[in-house]
């Protein structure tokens, strides 16, 4: 063991390399001033421990109240963390307030001891190391903790404007629809939404580029603003904890076959780029081991912040976590760009970053980033495992999609971020930048030679959602103006050379996503001959209309504007816009495989991005809509768990079916099935119920009460009783509809078994475990004999069966059968599917109740 001596000799060292690295970053402060802020905050430190200074004394010194310096030497007391004299006082008292409550939270015991320090110029954001028995240091950056709470109070003053749409709830942000008001008001608000994008700036370059924060005048703001930097300060503080906590240090991480759940899609998008395999494989072999370990520590560091008493999962505490996770993310991307002057997404091939989130910071070059960690992706996953068996599902769903919507808000301004670091990069002296409420821009800029009483500066004046646009601050409308016109001399040229199917082939192109448009679109059928086809792209490229990556094709958005505008010095209309989207919404209904297909899911996540941009056209214009498209999108968004869009989607269908076809119509009904289900899925019961029963009394009315479309809707309408936890009408329901079903479609029809598992999981809800055993054994049985054992249908039952198994407290028996419906789902319907990750939840909490005395489940499936 080691003395408390023993500490002197590093906390010099860690010292000495803090104060030489703020020599070398300092700008408009003279090396006078720097030495000046060394000696005040050392004065502090020998306050903070000096017994005959007060805390209103200390308070004085540091600019903090007297309630905070007497708290931060409570949190001090027990000798477990400690700083260097070199500290600023803002990062010791927010550092040590959150070490205190996270430490506590995480059980680690007064063994440990724990030297903090934060770093003007350190890249990595945070980093653990072990120097001694016992003794760690966390080197943090010095701006990640200092604007961290800057940030918050811009992103808290966005969650108070948009809580304003829901006036008497006391917490607004608790209401199912505030994620998406969210996001209108940070689109709707670029005052609040612009200071992100310079904050986030200002994180990466520290002193070179300072923003100046406005406040609105709210009494709610505060402790709103607390909250959210709590949840984001526990996190990175708690992040670096679990590494000791969980052992990380010396460990090995999990073994470079095991695949990461979060980034099935953006896996399967590289590997179709050119060299994508061989990307994604590095990154199994030399990130994914350390990368394990990371992902680990969230989950741990998820738990210390977001729970507080007998609370768990705040809200607040969550948005901070998602707030802390993509400003992280953001500052890996920002620190390659600094590095080697060009954007990640570009160096790894992928022109879509903001489509794959968070998948450029895993594949970072190993020197940038050691650890190659991100959690853009995998902790909106994470927040549901953690919690499943403490959060009601829908209620979890809730918070996972509110910590989506914020991160999103940050993705949204990181492409801007970045052009405005290339542009203060390229002006290697200070900045400070001005946000006003009017979308203006005062930047002040200050050369290299400069000092803070020096009046050499440049006064630069624009629109704050313009500048920085590219590396230049062009306005991009004039960048419009110059591609349409070149565009329309490269229609003019192509017409003369090859007619018109490459430029008809553009205008499709255009009513799409800009990336990743499948080529494989324009090859179904024989709408365009393969040889003209391949020409004419070949054509569009030659015009650097089009970027060819492999099967996929990318085209510019500001090409794509021209593309769905009619050319208006045409006599005739060779490509009205309105046919041209016809043709775009018919390849795409044509391409889209049956949604209950697990083996189309790839084919789905490619043509998602492109069903959204045409249904955002279609909102636009007067044209039939699709209704089977926007129906089977509902479908598998929600079967994807992607519930918000997925009712969104339904909402839409039924919407536009009703238009169209009146309410009685066959296919109006069935949209109001399906919008039914989405409820369901959705959590909102009584929504759900509401819309079911309305269907069954139509159906039965127009068709007939056992009419097999009328008794699906009856068993959807049973369905959503179960999930709300009516057991006893769901089972008088179910049990009408099997005995219906038996009689229309026979005893082994796929329908009649559906109920009849769905039956079985009413039993067991209403705790009549050997009634739901003995039915889902014969329900398995029978589908396995009909359908195969490796149909989606069959693979449920089976592991519905083993959990009942589980739950009847039969632990022996279940854990065989949970661990064969766990590689069952893996391989039926993927790594990353809801129902998969639920397999893997049901097969843990079994394998941890069979420890526990007893061997009780952890909670419902």
């Amino acid at each position: 063991m080691t003395g408390p001596d023993d500490w002197a000799p590093f906390v010099a060292a860690i010292t000495e390399h803090q104060q030489r690295s703020e020599r070398g970053g300092a700008f408009l402060r003279t090396a006078a001033e720097v030495e000046q802020g060394f000696a005040d905050r050392a004065a502090f430190h020998r306050a903070l421990h000096a017994d005959d200074v007060t805390a209103e004394e200390l308070a004085a010194l540091c600019g903090a109240t007297a309630g905070e310096t007497a708290r931060l030497r409570a949190d001090l007391e027990p000798g477990t963390i400690r700083f260097t004299p070199a500290e600023p006082a803002s990062c010791v008292i927010h550092l040590s307030r959150s070490f205190t409550r996270v430490s506590k939270l995480m059980g680690l015991d007064g063994t440990h001891k724990f030297l903090f320090a934060t770093d003007y110029r350190y890249r990595p954001h945070a980093s653990v190391q072990q120097w001694a028995d016992s003794r760690y240091l966390v080197l943090m950056g010095r701006y990640v903790v200092q604007d961290m709470w800057a940030l918050s109070l811009v992103l808290a003053q966005l969650v108070v404007v948009a809580g304003r749409a829901f006036p008497g709830l006391e917490e607004p942000w608790t209401h199912p629809d505030f994620p998406r008001v969210l996001l209108d008001t940070a689109h709707t608000n670029p005052y609040l939404h612009q200071q992100i994008a310079y904050g986030m700036c200002a994180m990466v370059e520290g002193e070179r580029f300072r923003t100046a924060i406005g406040v609105h005048d709210d009494e709610t703001l505060a402790p709103v603003m607390f909250e959210i930097a709590r949840g984001a300060m526990d996190f990175l503080v708690g992040h670096e904890l679990s590494h000791v906590y969980r052992g990380h240090l010396h460990a090995a991480g999990r073994p470079a076959d095991e695949s990461p759940w979060f980034a099935g899609e953006a896996f399967d998008r590289v590997r179709e780029s050119p060299g994508g395999a061989a990307v994604v494989e590095t990154y199994l072999r030399d990130y994914w081991p350390a990368h394990s370990l990371e992902l680990e520590a969230d989950r741990f560091a998820m738990m210390s912040a977001a729970d507080a008493g007998a609370s768990v999962a705040r809200d607040l505490r969550l948005v901070g976590i998602e707030f802390a996770v993509s400003l992280l993310s953001f500052l890996d991307r920002a620190s390659y760009l600094t590095e080697y002057g060009d954007d990640p997404a570009e160096a790894v091939g992928l022109r879509e970053y903001s489509r794959v989130p968070g998948l450029v910071d895993v594949l970072l070059p190993m020197e940038t980033h050691p650890w190659g960690k991100t959690r853009a992706t995998a902790v909106t996953s994470e927040v549901q495992l953690v919690y499943r068996s403490l959060v009601d599902p829908a209620e979890l769903r809730r918070k996972a999609l509110l910590m989506q919507a914020v991160g999103n808000v940050l993705g949204s301004m990181s492409g801007r971020a970045l052009n405005a670091i290339q542009w203060i990069n390229s002006r290697p002296g200070e900045s400070l930048a001005v946000i006003l409420p009017d979308d203006k821009l005062l930047t002040h800029y200050w050369p290299p030679e400069a000092t803070t009483d020096d009046d050499r500066l440049e006064r630069l004046e624009s629109s704050a959602s313009l500048f920085y646009s590219d590396l230049t601050g062009a306005d991009p409308r004039a960048d419009a103006q110059t591609v349409a016109t070149a565009c329309r001399v490269a229609f003019a040229r192509m017409r003369e050379e090859q007619g018109i199917l490459p430029e008809a082939i553009l205008r499709i192109m255009s009513w799409y996503a800009p990336g990743g448009i499948p080529l494989d679109l324009f090859r179904q059928g024989d709408m365009f001959p393969a040889d003209e086809l391949d020409a004419a792209l070949a054509t569009l490229e030659e015009h650097s209309l089009i970027a060819l990556d492999g099967s996929a094709v990318r085209v510019d958005p500001l090409v794509q504007a021209v593309g769905r505008d009619v050319d208006e010095v045409e006599e005739e209309e060779v490509f009205p816009a309105g046919e041209t989207l016809d043709v775009a919404v018919v390849l795409l209904s044509s391409a889209v495989p049956e949604w209950h297909d697990p083996a189309g899911q790839p084919v789905w996540r490619e043509l998602l991005p492109h069903i959204d941009a045409v249904a955002g056209h279609l909102a636009d214009v007067e044209r039939e809509p699709p209704l089977v498209l926007w129906n089977d999108t509902a479908q598998y968004l929600l079967d994807q768990g992607m519930v918000e869009r997925g009712l969104g989607y339904a909402l839409r269908a039924l919407s536009d079916g009703q238009r169209l076809n009146g309410p009685d119509h066959p296919d109006t009904l069935a949209l109001r099935h399906s919008l039914g289900l989405a409820y369901t899925a959705a959590g909102d019961h009584a929504e759900a119920i509401s819309v079911l029963e309305r269907i069954v009394a139509d159906q039965e009315r127009l068709l007939g009460a056992r009419h097999p479309v009328t008794l699906t809707s009856r068993n959807s309408l049973a369905s959503a009783h179960l999930a709300a936890g009516d057991f006893a009408r769901a089972i008088a329901l179910l049990e009408r509809t099997v005995t219906d079903r038996r009689r229309a479609l026979g005893r082994d029809h796929p329908h009649t078994l559906a109920s009849q598992n769905d039956l079985a999981m009413a039993y067991s809800g209403a705790g009549e475990l050997s009634r739901a055993i003995q039915l889902l054994r014969r329900v398995v049985a029978r589908s396995e004999r009909v359908s195969g054992a490796d149909h989606p249908d069959v693979v449920i039952a089976r592991g519905n069966l083993a959990y009942a198994y589980y739950a009847a407290g039969r632990v022996a028996e279940a854990i065989p059968l949970l661990e064969r419906s766990v590689a069952d789902h893996e391989r039926v319907f993927g790594p990353d599917h809801p129902n998969t990750l639920t397999a893997h939840t049901v097969l843990t909490d079994a394998v941890e109740g069979a420890a526990r005395p007893g061997g009780a489940p952890a909670g419902d499936p």
